[in-house]
């Protein structure tokens, strides 16, 4: 796990790299698409990471990602969405019609070897101000989202836990 100072950090670096609080038109942000990023390295203050791709639905962004013949030198993966949050309600309202709606960055770090998820929520209360003026850190990522950042990482999951049977078989089978 990166932590949270990190975490936020990167997530910071990201939306001012894209320009996310320079948009004038919340309609904007609608449009942009979810990004993926490659975590490369960890020193003592900040995480640096490499591009990966972007597209409009981060689902089909992780199912285009799980083809890529880089994915096994990844160790962690970086997703950043945008969308819509509101209160729940008793009606079945989109989150992006309700008029108590806030603006949202989510950023979800998912690593291969543990699948443990780090979020980051940056919030915008104030559409009118278009910046962020609340960032929340967690570190029990679930749901849909959750789930398809871990499924990424399956193939891995599969051959960790192949590994010390490998072991055992190479042990009693081919060694004298």
């Amino acid at each position: 796990m990166y932590g949270e100072t990190k975490c936020k950090d990167v997530l910071k670096r990201i939306l001012e790299q894209n320009n996310f609080n320079k948009d004038e038109d919340n309609d904007i942000l609608d449009a942009r698409p979810s990004s993926l990023y490659n975590i490369t390295s960890v020193d003592e203050n900040s995480l640096e990471y490499t591009y990966i791709g972007e597209a409009t639905d981060p689902y089909r962004l992780l199912d285009h990602a799980s083809q890529s013949s880089d994915l096994p030198s990844w160790n962690s993966v970086l997703l950043i969405t945008y969308g819509w949050a509101a209160p729940f309600t008793d009606e079945d309202i989109p989150p992006s019609k309700n008029p108590e709606r806030i603006r949202v960055a989510l950023s979800c770090i998912v690593h291969r070897e543990s699948l443990k998820i780090e979020t980051v929520i940056c919030m915008m209360e104030n559409l009118d101000s278009n910046e962020f003026s609340h960032v929340e850190y967690d570190t029990n990522g679930t749901g849909q989202l959750a789930d398809a950042l871990q499924k990424l990482f399956d193939p891995f999951k599969s051959a960790m836990k192949n590994i010390p049977k490998l072991k055992e078989m190479s042990n009693e089978n081919f060694f004298i």
